[in-house]
């Protein structure tokens, strides 16, 4: 059996989440951006995607940071760096 406190614990969280939500955004980067995929180091990035008109968005790659915002067709751009290599071949 719930009790009562718990059970009120549960809608108010169901209710949060709910209420947050439509906050989230649907940003997307290019299928070009993969895991492991290779970028060219001591010279600006660009990386882009799509999200909804005049949604802000934030590109961050290692200490890298860029900010954007949706043009009007949802499409969006960043130059990001330069940036530094993370590893060493060996």
């Amino acid at each position: 059996m719930v009790r009562t406190g718990a059970r009120m614990g549960i809608v108010v969280s169901a209710l949060l989440m709910a209420a947050a939500w439509p906050a989230a955004a649907d940003v997307n980067v290019s299928s070009l951006f993969t895991d492991n995929c290779i970028l060219q180091q001591g010279k600006a990035v660009p990386v882009w995607g799509t999200a909804q008109p005049a949604e802000q968005v934030t590109v961050t790659i290692g200490e890298a940071k860029a900010m954007a915002a949706a043009d009007p067709n949802g499409r969006w751009m960043v130059k990001i760096g330069p940036l530094r290599p993370a590893a060493r071949w060996k």
